[in-house]
């Protein structure tokens, strides 16, 4: 009789978690203390298995209710997340560069005419983009620079590291060849990698570097140091892109 009356009940249940476990304790009480003390026995046990039996059926079909909405919610979910996530515009520009320098490291006579330095370049660079805005940044460059004594020709190539903030740091190489009073040492600046918000940059621009290094080494023995004071690297059109 109680299975009959609870019945037409469940088919209005559909995911209803309350009526769920209202049902469970019905199930609980009749299935544990009994509700009909009066009928003993084999009539108590039908009702006790029938409502085990509609609450096993109820929760097999709140299992599998729910697990659909999962399977369905799942991609809707992932749609939606996607459209509130605007894509990231890569960041593009243009902009001159200037590099006071001072230079320190050794020289050596690598051959009759041919006077090696291996040091290191450091400075401040100034960085004027389009809208005539200025940035700097700390420069430390690792370089190796040949001097021909005799025709006055140079080569040179190096790394540097270009630190705007402690988070904010550029990795650049240059190259260069030229004539020592013949508008300097002329090559490429490369933007190689970069951390924080440099993270991924790239681009490059044409390096001019002036140095009075010929003048400096004079007659100094091999593996002496040499410091060079007032050297000046410019960067024209310096172009980068970051993702």
């Amino acid at each position: 009789m109680l299975a009959l009356i609870i019945r037409p009940t469940i088919k209005g249940v559909g995911t209803n978690h309350t009526l769920l476990l209202l049902l469970q304790s019905v199930a609980y009480r009749v299935a544990k203390k009994g509700l009909f003390p009066s009928r003993p026995g084999r009539q108590f046990g039908r009702v006790r298995i029938r409502l085990m039996r509609w609450f096993q059926l109820l929760t097999e079909q709140e299992i599998k209710v729910m697990t659909v909405k999962r399977i369905y919610l799942a991609p809707v979910v992932a749609i939606l997340l996607l459209a509130l996530s605007p894509a990231r515009a890569a960041e593009q520009g243009t902009v001159q560069a200037a590099i006071p320098w001072d230079g320190e490291g050794q020289v050596y006579q690598v051959s009759t005419d041919t006077v090696l330095f291996l040091g290191s370049l450091k400075g401040v660079m100034y960085v004027e983009n389009s809208k005539g805005e200025m940035h700097e940044g700390f420069v430390v460059c690792p370089i190796m620079q040949e001097l021909d004594m005799k025709s006055g020709t140079t080569q040179a190539n190096g790394r540097c590291e270009i630190t705007a903030s402690a988070d904010s740091v550029l990795y650049a190489k240059l190259t260069c060849k030229g004539k020592v009073g013949s508008g300097g040492c002329e090559g490429e600046f490369t933007l190689i990698d970069g951390e924080g918000r440099f993270k991924g940059v790239s681009g490059s621009g044409k390096l001019r570097v002036r140095s009075p290094m010929r003048a400096l080494i004079g007659d100094l023995a091999s593996g002496s140091v040499l410091r060079v004071a007032s050297g000046l690297a410019t960067i024209d059109d310096l172009k980068y892109s970051i993702p």
